[in-house]
């Protein structure tokens, strides 16, 4: 299943960079996606070491990609790599259809 998950992912984050070419999937942002979105630039993005300002991306888009910068508190979260298959499972059984992808 994460597999599948992580091939129809990078699939869409292709679909958006190449044919829709949207923000944030733009030439600019190809470096920050590689890897399913973990590359270290997005560690530096995170931990707000990454120089936004060298990037050839609107003020907007720079402002948006500070705003990601971690707070101490969050920082200290801890957030589990797998979901037992019972839990997706039941996400996904209460979520509604048209929310659950694109709108």
């Amino acid at each position: 299943m994460e597999s599948w998950l992580m091939r129809r992912n990078k699939r869409h984050s292709s679909q958006q960079m190449y044919i829709e070419q949207s923000p944030p999937t733009t030439e600019a942002f190809a470096p920050i996606l590689e890897d399913y979105g973990t590359s270290t630039i997005t560690d530096e993005i995170l931990d707000g070491t990454f120089d936004v300002d060298s990037l050839d991306i609107s003020d907007k888009m720079k402002l948006f990609l500070k705003s990601l910068k971690c707070s101490p508190e969050e920082e200290r979260m801890h957030f589990p790599s797998r979901m037992p298959k019972e839990a997706f499972q039941e996400v996904m059984r209460v979520q509604n259809e048209s929310t659950s992808s694109s709108p």
